[in-house]
C-alpha cells in the first residue's frame, strides 16, 4: 500500500449537493390513494359471525376448562377410593386366609386323633364311637 497522508484526502472532490437533491423526496409527487373497497353485506355478516364465534369459543373454553378440572378431581377421587378398597380387601383376605389355615390345622389334629383312637379301638377290640365337635371360633374384627 502506498503511504497516504491526510493532506491527500483534502484534495479529493467533495460531493455535489445538487446530486443529492435529485434523490430527495418531492412533495409534489404523491402516490394516489386507492379508492375504498365497497362494503359487501355478505362480508359484513361473515365478519360478525366470526367475531361472535370467537367470543362464544372463548366463553366455552373457560367453561370446558372448569369442567375438565372437576372431572379430573372426580377421577382422582375415584382412583383413591378404588385403591383404598383394594388394599382393604387384600388385608381382609390375608386375615381370612390366616383364620382358615388355623381352622384347617385344628381339623387335621382332630382327624389324626380320631384315626389314632380308631386304630387303638381295633387293636383292643373295644368299639367306641368318637364324636368330633369343632371348637367354636371367635370372630375377630
Amino acid at each position: 500500500m502506498a503511504n497516504l497522508k491526510i493532506s491527500d484526502y483534502k484534495n479529493t472532490p467533495k460531493p455535489n449537493a445538487q446530486f443529492f437533491n435529485t434523490f430527495a423526496y418531492d412533495s409534489s409527487s404523491k402516490i394516489p390513494e386507492a379508492p375504498p373497497i365497497p362494503i359487501n353485506p355478505v362480508n359484513e355478516k361473515l365478519n360478525d359471525i366470526h367475531s361472535q364465534y370467537k367470543n362464544d369459543s372463548s366463553e366455552k373454553s373457560q367453561s370446558e376448562k372448569r369442567w375438565n378440572f372437576i372431572m379430573l378431581l372426580f377421577a382422582l377421587l375415584s382412583l383413591v377410593t378404588a385403591t383404598f378398597f383394594s388394599i382393604l380387601s387384600y388385608i381382609s383376605s390375608n386375615q381370612s386366609s390366616a383364620k382358615l389355615e388355623k381352622i384347617i390345622l385344628e381339623q387335621n389334629v382332630l382327624l389324626r386323633e380320631n384315626l389314632a383312637s380308631k386304630r387303638f379301638n381295633k387293636n383292643n377290640s373295644v368299639e367306641t364311637k368318637v364324636v368330633i365337635k369343632p371348637k367354636e371360633q371367635s370372630i375377630e374384627k
